[in-house]
């Protein structure tokens, strides 16, 4: 938004306002070199010369330096922006919609559905937006007239230039056409005339009749260009005078001024002042070179000025009588003025009086004083005026501290608010930059940044990122609810740490300009949920190096993306113990990035003509590779990654295409036939049929592309001021759009395809919700209350799933919200402390405006006391408290907020929680740094004294064969708390760990019980591996309160095989999809015999089993089964290109191999088993070959 803001509106306004300036700032000049010449009284032209391209260059950098401090009117970015994708947006409580929509009422109770209550909700007062309106109107007609006027003003840039340019080219004309003179007396004259003033460029010399007087073309290789039939019959030394003089310009550079002047008269065209400080700088810059030719002042040689002149007149009299055009004559003269420019020089050099210099009265020069007077003190007055009258602003005041709560001064905060920050506003502190899309700013050095606001900022973004300390990112945003700014705000910032390497190749060269993307989320305020990605990076220097130095001490690994234009791009996750940085370990690790493949192909169009200029990308992770074809159609895109990527290419008047290749050694062109491009004009119009201005075409997918369509990111996706958008490069197949309607709902999912006639869509109006929200027994406004508004999905027969970031808090009573994305059915719940949760009904979004009122009922609260492991209160811990339906995701022994949708509550400092009670069955997961606990509300009461579990850990050392591996992402299977049935909340542990040195690893904070750890072995989302390895999943058990050692690898042997697609298929199988498991064979312990009358009856069969697994004899078989089975080994591995598998360090003992492919992908299937003999030794480096394994 902010982005959008200074390209429609700053920067045109700072141009304008730069323009307006040099009006006076210019005058200033021209009337200073007026009175320079005017009070000298002295005829030295050099000196007058210089002072006057003196006085040019600071007209210039008057424009720079007015058009870099310029800041718009403060009311300029005040006007309302809407964002179509936004989805939900609060209005005042007095806001009204249009008349033309339905109200539907209806009333909820706390009898309705009951959801688990919020968290405590702190009351904040929300800006008012009523003040704001006169200021929006003045501001819309400026942004209707700026833009124009600054579009003007480069109409006219752009003639001046245009103009510049012509005459550039047809004074390169006439020099081919001139005919070169290399020897005789002219050559002769200039050559010694060069070596007279040691010219460490002498020009050409060449004739031609197409110009009235000798010229000098070219800045840098000049031509001296002389008319013979013009200079034929003067005397030697007149001629060498003419030479001289046209010499004189190449000696100083004049053709570097010339051009420096037309530049200055295209950027100031309309400028009367800037014109005259041209024009007399072309008459003086004569007169020194007229004085150079002659040897001097009229003063000082008389007689040489004579001669001279005559021979000037004699070059028009010549000149006349041959066939040169009168135009060319007169084109002497300056701009028409009379006498003409010659007649000046000639007068001059007669000694003819001439009204020199520029005619200026004092007059004239008295208004022209007062004028710049005038614009100069206004502008000061003005900011006087402003500063005295009293006004409404209020302060806002930033305190940044370190971990232990003490001030970290002069720190520097990047600023992004709606409307953009100016410097007046920093009132303690200083102001550093700005930039398009933000400003920095830098707290003093107690401490504070205070920053006033004349008016509420819609948002206002702060942003850290300090060395020494982790990234963190405040928001406050009024766009979609009424969020009020607090008077001060303290950020506490986390202790971080550094890391950095050394960038080389395969052959251990240093690698420059890679840019390191580290992937680091920033430390949110408190109350925000989401997550927030750093987005910056560092480029290594000449030695390869790098390093970053905010990454947060809680990240024991940081996963960065290096990406460089002839090498793959790699993503890896670094280790602390290795890539870390301090004093103690200033040594770089060594990182190596493998040279890039290229891809090269030829895109042509229907009849086979190659396309120039066509460009083709290509993205790999985070990486776009481009390149253009060149004449022949060709194009080679160079560090292409060995992987599946999407090709696509655009070309001006084509359609656009697209081609997903497997990028490999040997792969072959990727070649492109482009047809003629495809229209598509979208209409979209409200409900009365007239045109939605600046609506936004949102690409949806294009195909299977999904969200990520790097293929139109080059699109325009907005509609004209009459709701108009047309493309007419679009793809001939269709591709999913979004519609989006400012301010109003969004249609998903429209399937577009070229073609002639127009679409038209109708994005309804904002689906607008409110409310009052009331206590049932009193009637009473309840004061503080939580607001949701989205579901994720609905199971009326179970639960409903909600999206948690789709929420803000209200207060007295009263909501309203406006809601515009139509993916996720509609609904309100509504959360206050001490009170049941209810939820409206499912509303969908043509209702316009509804009114649900809310009446909540009071509950019974559940309170307890959680205490350490030791018995000491465990303060601050995590509780998330889930029902049927939420979600709770369990990071490493952290809440992930991100991905948790249950309720989320924190103990105070004395380990005391309080919540409501849901209402429903619940689980609660407590996590602290010194344990965790797990329960249920169906085992019975909550104790008032929680007492932690402590947590189990598990440290070892990873190898593969006798080596041991670092940088190897190591993670839990099996393990931790977990729940998946539709009566439960459904929770899910994740646990990764990355090797350091050595190969050595540590999982802190493990859930006690069994579980499996090994590599990870990643197919994202279904798509193909991530490498070719493999992995043994090895189990163990984990105690609580204690360490288990477990060392993976390092035993066993390898087993390969070759996988070959099933017999008749033709089509190519890409491996890289496939996956590889060999499963310990297991033995079941022997069974009992089931009695002789159910042997034959497979019904009875399956009564008598399962009633006998329930006695305690089952249960031992049971049990002794899942033991034989968890102890078995487990491997995975992934295929290479080629089908070929290693799965290293397999035990000795019968597995059996299963292979399949991952998600929907085919290429057939295949079961066997193997035997890995009895190794001594327990390692062999020699490989058990399963052979070629053709697949089913």
């Amino acid at each position: 938004m902010i982005l959008q803001a200074w390209v429609m509106w700053d920067l045109p306004a700072r141009v304008c306002i730069a323009l307006i300036h040099s009006l006076w700032q210019v005058a200033i000049l021209v009337a200073i070199v007026w009175l320079l010449d005017r009070l000298r009284g002295d005829r030295n032209v050099a000196r007058a010369y210089g002072y006057h391209v003196g006085a040019l260059l600071l007209s210039l950098g008057c424009l720079a330096v007015t058009f870099t401090l310029t800041e718009p009117h403060p009311d300029a970015l005040q006007a309302t922006m809407t964002v179509p994708t936004n989805s939900v947006a609060i209005l005042p409580a007095n806001t009204t919609e249009s008349p033309q929509e339905s109200l539907h009422e209806s009333r909820v109770t706390g009898d309705d559905i009951h959801e688990p209550a919020a968290s405590e909700v702190i009351s904040q007062q929300a800006y008012s937006n009523a003040a704001v309106g006169g200021g929006q109107m003045r501001v819309s007609l400026r942004r209707q007239t700026v833009p124009w006027l600054a579009g003007s003003y480069g109409v006219g840039v752009l003639a001046m230039l245009i103009r510049l340019t012509i005459g550039i080219v047809s004074a390169e004309r006439l020099r081919r056409q001139s005919r070169p003179i290399d020897d005789g007396r002219l050559a002769g004259i200039l050559n010694r005339l060069a070596d007279t003033w040691s010219l460490r460029i002498v020009p050409n010399l060449a004739s031609t009749e197409q110009i009235v007087m000798p010229t000098v073309v070219g800045l840098f290789k000049p031509t001296i260009l002389i008319p013979m039939s013009a200079i034929t019959g003067l005397s030697a030394d007149q001629v060498e005078m003419i030479v001289a003089h046209e010499l004189a310009h190449v000696w100083r550079y004049d053709m570097w001024i010339n051009l420096l002047q037309r530049l200055a008269e295209a950027l100031l065209f309309f400028n009367p002042g800037l014109w005259l400080l041209s024009r007399r700088i072309s008459r003086l810059r004569e007169y020194c070179c007229d004085e150079l030719a002659c040897g001097g002042p009229p003063q000082i040689n008389v007689e040489s000025h004579l001669r001279y002149a005559e021979a000037l007149l004699l070059v028009v009299e010549r000149s006349q009588t041959a066939s040169i055009r009168r135009s060319q004559i007169v084109g002497l003269g300056a701009a028409g003025r009379s006498p003409t420019e010659l007649r000046r020089r000639i007068a001059r050099l007669v000694g003819e009086p001439l009204c020199e210099p520029l005619r200026l009265s004092w007059g004239m020069l008295l208004p022209l004083l007062l004028v710049a007077v005038f614009m100069i003190a206004q502008p000061l007055l003005s900011s006087r005026a402003q500063e005295a009258a009293p006004g409404a602003g209020r302060n806002f005041r930033l305190q940044v501290v370190g971990p232990d709560g003490e001030s970290i001064p002069s720190v520097e905060v990047e600023v992004r608010s709606t409307p953009g920050l100016r410097p007046a506003q920093v009132v303690t502190g200083k102001w550093l930059r700005d930039s398009p899309t933000a400003v920095f700013v830098s707290s003093d050095e107690q401490g504070p940044l205070t920053l006033k606001f004349d008016e509420p900022p819609t948002r206002l973004v702060l942003i850290v990122k300090r060395p020494g300390y982790g990234p963190y990112y405040a928001e406050w945003d009024s766009t979609n609810y009424a969020e009020a700014l607090p008077g001060q705000f303290e950020m506490q910032l986390d202790e971080a740490w550094t890391v950095g390497g050394i960038v080389t190749d395969e052959q251990g060269v240093a690698v420059r300009g890679a840019r390191i993307l580290p992937y680091i989320k920033y430390k949110l305020r408190p109350g925000r949920r989401g997550q927030m990605e750093v987005d910056e990076w560092v480029e290594t220097l000449a030695d390869g190096s790098w390093r970053f130095e905010c990454v947060p001490i809680s990240m024991n690994s940081v996963t960065i993306e290096s990406i460089h234009t002839d090498y793959q791009t790699k993503r890896e996750s670094l280790p602390r113990d290795i890539y870390g940085l301090s004093p103690e370990k200033p040594r770089l690790a060594r990182m190596e990035l493998s040279k890039g493949l290229s891809v090269t192909g030829t895109v042509s169009d229907l009849m086979g003509a190659p396309i120039e200029g066509a460009l083709v990308r290509a993205k790999f992770m985070n990486d776009i590779r481009s390149a253009t074809t060149d004449k022949s159609g060709v194009y080679r895109l160079n560090g292409c990654q060995q992987t599946s990527a999407r090709f696509v290419v655009s070309a001006r008047g084509k359609a656009r295409e697209m081609q997903i290749a497997d990028v490999n050694t040997g792969m072959g062109a990727v070649d492109f036939v482009m047809k003629p491009g495809g229209t598509v004009r979208v209409h979209v119009v409200d409900e009365n049929g007239k045109g939605i201005p600046h609506a936004r075409i949102v690409f949806h997918d294009w195909h299977g592309g999904g969200y990520d369509l790097f293929e139109f990111d080059d699109v325009n996706q907005y509609a004209d001021e009459n709701g108009v958008w047309q493309w007419n490069d679009a793809p001939l197949d269709e591709f999913q759009v979004d519609i989006c309607r400012p301010g109003g709902m969004q249609l998903s999912n429209q399937t577009i395809v070229a073609r002639e006639e127009e679409y038209v869509f109708s994005p309804p109006r904002a689906l607008v919700v409110s409310g009052t929200v009331v206590d049932i027994d009193t009637g009473l406004p309840i004061k503080n209350f939580h607001v949701t508004t989205r579901l994720r999905f609905e199971e009326p027969s179970t639960h409903r799933n909600w999206i948690p970031y789709q929420s803000f808090d209200a207060t007295d009573g009263k909501y309203r919200v406006r809601m515009t994305d139509g993916d996720q059915p509609y609904s309100v719940r509504i959360e206050a402390q001490g009170y049941q949760a209810a939820s409206s009904r499912v509303i969908t979004r043509d209702e316009g405006e509804v009114a649900i009122d809310f009446e909540l009922r009071r509950t019974s609260e559940i309170a307890a006391t959680i205490v350490t492991p030791s018995g000491v209160p465990a303060g601050g811990a995590k509780i998330a408290l889930g029902v049927a339906g939420s979600h709770i995701f369990l990071d490493a022994g952290d809440i992930n907020d991100a991905l948790t949708s249950a309720k989320k509550l924190q103990a105070d400092s004395s380990g005391r929680v309080r919540y409501p009670d849901p209402g429903a069955p619940f689980q609660l997961v407590i996590l602290h740094e010194t344990g965790f606990a797990h329960l249920k509300s169906s085992d019975g009461p909550l104790a008032d004294r929680i007492t932690l579990t402590p947590w189990a850990r598990v440290e070892g050392a990873f190898r593969v064969g006798a080596d041991p591996v670092s940088n190897v992402v190591l993670s839990l299977r099996d393990g931790g708390i977990r729940s998946s049935f539709a009566d439960e909340p459904h929770i899910v542990t994740r646990h990764e760990v990355t090797t350091g040195g050595d190969g050595k690893f540590v999982f802190d904070r493990m859930f006690p019980g069994k579980g499996r750890i090994g590599r990870l072995l990643d197919w994202p989302n279904g798509d193909a591996a991530t490498e070719v390895t493999s992995s043994e999943k090895v189990p163990a058990e984990f105690i609580a309160g204690r360490t288990t050692r477990l060392d993976l690898g390092g035993v066993g042997r390898p087993v390969i095989g070759t996988l070959v697609r099933p017999h008749g298929v033709r089509e190519n199988v890409d491996w890289r999809f496939a996956m590889v498991q060999a499963m310990g064979v297991v033995d079941r312990p022997a069974a009992p015999v089931p009695p002789a009358d159910v042997q034959n009856d497979p019904e009875a069969y399956d009564s008598w089993w399962k009633e006998w697994q329930k006695t305690t004899e089952g249960k031992a078989w049971l049990a002794n089964h899942e033991r034989l089975r968890f102890e078995a080994p487990f491997i995975q591995a992934s295929v290479d290109r080629d089908g070929r598998f290693r799965m290293d360090d397999v035990p000795s003992g019968e597995y059996n191999l299963v292979v399949g492919f991952v998600m929907w992908r085919q290429g057939g299937q295949f079961t066997s088993r193997f035997r890995v003999p009895p190794i001594e030794g327990g390692r062999s480096e020699v490989a058990l070959d399963l052979g070629v394994l053709q697949l089913e």
